[in-house]
Parts: C-alpha cells; structure tokens; sequence
C-alpha cells in the first residue's frame, strides 16, 4: 500500500495541476482511478498506523502516538476528499 501511496500521489497531483490550470473540465477516468488509489490507500495506511498499540503518556492515561507518517496519510486522505468535494460543488 505504501508503493501505491507514494507512487500515486504525485500523478495525482500532476494531473489536477493539469486539469485545473485553465477551463473547467469533469475529472476523467485516469483521474478517478488516481483518487481511488489515492484514498483508498492513505485510508487504509491511516488506520493501520493508528490503531497500533496504546502507549502510556507522561501523565500515566494511555494514548496513541501519532507519528509525523501516520499525520501525512491523514492529510492526504482529507485533502483528496477536499479536491473531488470542490469539484463536484462547482457543477
């Protein structure tokens, strides 16, 4: 999941760059399956980093600890819902 994130994104990236330079156009197949790969895997890599074992904190409560990895697949997910939520606003 990690080749497929990684490998992903900046295509995805590079293609809505390109799609949204100039006139409006509808995200086309190549992009649809971009954004499959790209939230389905920063979910998938989301979840399975945060639901590693609970750590005891410094006021003895347990608690996840969030790694700067596990911040960036979140990110991602958001911002690939965020980037089709705009576009299918703007119809």
């Amino acid at each position: 999941m990690m080749v497929a994130f990684w490998t992903s994104v900046p295509m995805f990236a590079v293609y809505l760059a390109f799609l949204w330079s100039g006139v409006y156009q509808p995200l086309g197949w190549l992009g649809a399956l971009l954004w499959a790969v790209v939230v389905t895997s920063s979910a998938y890599l989301t979840v399975l980093l945060w639901s590693f074992p609970l750590v005891e904190g410094e006021r003895g409560g347990l608690r996840h600890r969030p790694t700067s990895e596990a911040l960036v697949y979140l990110v991602m997910f958001c911002l690939a819902c965020l980037a089709i939520g705009l576009q299918l606003m703007s119809f």
